[in-house]
């Protein structure tokens, strides 16, 4: 490794000299992102991490990172649910939005005008009586 690249943040943890070829280094820049990795090492191991990264096809790792980061952002802000609690909010969002939305839709049912009753057509009389 030259002197002006740095370690990533798994191989600084791990204190490991950081290869160049190291899968994590794209994701996990020393600095930046390495509380994000610390997260990551407490839900995965560092090994099955590498080799789940490995793993994933090179055009989806980035969104596959991020969705990992945010799993374990979710775990360590609630242990015992992780993103089924979030999820959960989410859906309990919805449904409060859902109902106030029934209420409004309600609401203006009332106050619509309502339309004049039906009433037979006038008809004009050309006959004359008698």
């Amino acid at each position: 490794m030259s002197k002006n690249q740095t370690s990533c943040a798994a191989c600084k943890l791990q204190r490991r000299t950081c290869r160049s070829d190291c899968s994590l280094r794209p994701y996990f820049a020393a600095e930046p992102r390495m509380k994000d990795y610390e997260h990551l090492q407490r839900l995965f191991r560092p090994d099955y991490l590498r080799k789940l990264v490995e793993s994933i096809w090179p055009h989806l790792r980035d969104d596959a990172i991020r969705t990992l980061v945010f799993e374990a952002d979710a775990w360590m802000s609630d242990p015992v649910h992780g993103c089924l609690g979030n999820i959960n909010d989410l859906l309990n969002n919805i449904k409060m939005q859902e109902n106030e939305l029934t209420a409004v839709q309600r609401q203006l049912e009332l106050c619509r005008p309502v339309p004049p009753a039906c009433s037979p057509p006038k008809v004009a009389c050309f006959f004359t009586f008698l």
